[in-house]
């Protein structure tokens, strides 16, 4: 938990000021049969914790970030007319250690 909770800081430190006007959408995620909306950023800090230690370099976290939080956007946009967006599985992007 303190992972997660270490990268959704780093994230919002990152992203946030670079553009104020920034609109956090909501993702609607199938997890064990049930569909949870939860935002984007919370989405993506979620799946990074999964994927990557924080040890990493930052420029590496950001990297990750975008990868994680553009195919989100693309699954969002391909999916907008079904129950959900993503599953989290390894069929699109697991949640990691921090689950939802």
């Amino acid at each position: 938990m303190k992972t997660f909770l270490l990268i959704l800081l780093f994230l919002n430190a990152c992203f946030y000021p670079i553009n104020p006007s920034y609109k956090n959408p909501h993702i609607r995620v199938l997890k064990n049969n049930n569909i949870i909306k939860i935002s984007l950023e919370k989405y993506v800090a979620h799946v990074l914790a999964g994927e990557v230690s924080f040890n990493w370099p930052k420029e590496a976290l950001k990297a990750q970030a975008i990868a994680i939080r553009t195919y989100a956007l693309k699954k969002m946009q391909e999916n907008k007319n079904k129950k959900f967006d993503v599953q989290a599985t390894v069929v699109n992007q697991e949640i990691g250690r921090a689950h939802v």
